[in-house]
């Protein structure tokens, strides 16, 4: 193949997304694409998670932050259940 990478299909997204991003999706697609930024950014900004190791920072040399195993979002979901409050806001 010679420098040539063959990248995989792209996998169809979940029912929901793909409605909220079809450009014919109605009023609820066209609100959710004119605030698509907005969600990134809170996105951005929700508190991470994951196994912190600190053992590489020995006041040696600059600040290192190394991850191990999964990282993911502390965040709560932003359907909650019925009679709960939403807590990514």
């Amino acid at each position: 193949m010679e420098g040539k990478v063959k990248l995989p299909l792209l996998k169809k997204p979940p029912p929901l997304l793909n409605e909220l991003l079809d450009s014919l999706g109605g009023q609820r697609s066209k609100t959710f694409r004119t605030q698509i930024r907005s969600y990134n950014a809170m996105f951005a900004m929700t508190s991470m998670g994951g196994k912190v190791d600190n053992r590489v920072n020995d006041g040696r040399g600059p600040y290192i932050f190394r991850l191990n195993g999964q990282t993911h979002h502390r965040i709560g979901t932003l359907l909650p259940n019925n009679g709960e409050d939403p807590q990514f806001a």
